[in-house]
């Protein structure tokens, strides 16, 4: 499989937007996990928000490299490479590891019905972090938070950037519904860092 065979592989997953909120990604991200193997034998620092969640993402990132951690980052979207959300140490996936690794998740992918870009993204950047050892995994939330396939994580930490009026159409018209999404990302007994929210 060739790098622009493996971004075909995973386009192909995009489906076309739901008129509600997908509530089942968290049960396909499961299957998909099951169906791979794949484990988090890293931290994860887990990032939802309106405004500011890539550039939180890049900071925390920063800083934790500062601090002498391998360091994985998957962010959405991209802007010129699907390579550019699969991140270690500052240097996205090189093409030929990118394309080694989509080949090897294509039949786990093609198991579970129903599996969409997200979880595809999602299941891609938690193999490439579990392949490489990193140490901590920054990972940014595609949607909302609560329903989003980077939320089958178990996080060391959660954050929550600045709350505004996003994606209404699927998290609700009101910043409390929005704020019921992003706060999904909270766990019992794990640390959770907020922006002041309106």
């Amino acid at each position: 499989m060739t790098p622009d065979e493996a971004s075909a592989a995973l386009y192909a997953f995009i489906r076309h937007k739901p008129k509600g909120i997908d509530t089942t990604r968290l049960t396909r991200m499961r299957a998909l996990i099951e169906h791979a193997g794949i484990g988090q034998p890293f931290a994860v620092v887990h990032v939802a928000g309106t405004k500011g969640k890539g550039s939180t993402c890049a900071m925390i990132t920063a800083a934790l490299r500062a601090h002498g951690y391998r360091v994985g980052l998957y962010t959405s979207p991209h802007l010129h490479d699907l390579r550019e959300r699969f991140v270690i140490d500052g240097t996205p996936i090189d093409a030929d590891t990118f394309a080694e690794t989509v080949a090897r998740l294509l039949p786990s992918l093609h198991a579970v019905p129903d599996v969409g870009f997200p979880e595809a993204t999602t299941l891609l950047g938690l193999a490439y972090f579990e392949a490489r050892a990193v140490d901590v995994a920054v990972m940014e939330t595609h949607l909302g938070g609560r329903y989003d396939p980077t939320n089958i994580t178990t996080p060391s930490v959660s954050v929550i950037t600045t709350l505004g009026y996003d994606h209404t159409e699927l998290l609700g018209h009101t910043l409390a519904e929005i704020a019921w999404h992003k706060a999904g990302i909270m766990k019992a007994g794990v640390p959770a860092v907020s922006a002041p929210q309106p």
